[in-house]
């Protein structure tokens, strides 16, 4: 039986037993942590989104360059000359939408037309909002 400090055993005024947390206090400490996990859940989220998005953004991006190694591999004379062919990345969950550019600059180099060319593999995603251009210049010489 605890006892406390005035007549008779009684209580003073003010006095409270220190041995436990009252129900408040347990509340706000729920309340506390209950807010603190959804904060860390919604950054996780967030990284593991990014994450994906990153991986598949460079699965894109890797897919160009290969059609750029593709086209860079083929003798001069079969260098394809269709400007604005446009391909579809299909190797992540999110198809991105690429073109091919073929310029002749030729003469911009000092060389007759269609000695030089300049490729231009742009690939861009919708739902990330972002862009990239891989470009190279082919020259017969």
């Amino acid at each position: 039986m605890d006892t406390y400090p005035g007549q008779d055993g009684a209580p003073e005024a003010g006095y409270r037993d220190e041995a436990g947390f009252t129900l408040l206090e347990l509340m706000l400490a729920t309340a506390v942590l209950a807010a603190v996990a959804v904060a860390i859940g919604l950054v996780m989220t967030s990284v593991d989104r990014s994450d994906r998005h990153a991986q598949e953004w460079t699965a894109s991006y890797r897919a160009a360059q290969k059609v750029m190694e593709e086209i860079l591999s083929l003798e001069y004379s079969e260098t394809p000359l269709q400007d604005g062919l446009v391909f579809t990345v299909l190797a992540t969950s999110i198809p991105t939408q690429g073109t091919v550019a073929v310029e002749d600059v030729g003469a911009e180099w000092g060389g007759a037309a269609g000695t030089a060319y300049r490729i231009t593999i742009s690939i861009r995603d919708q739902e990330l909002g972002v862009e990239a251009d891989l470009t190279t210049v082919r020259s017969m010489y």
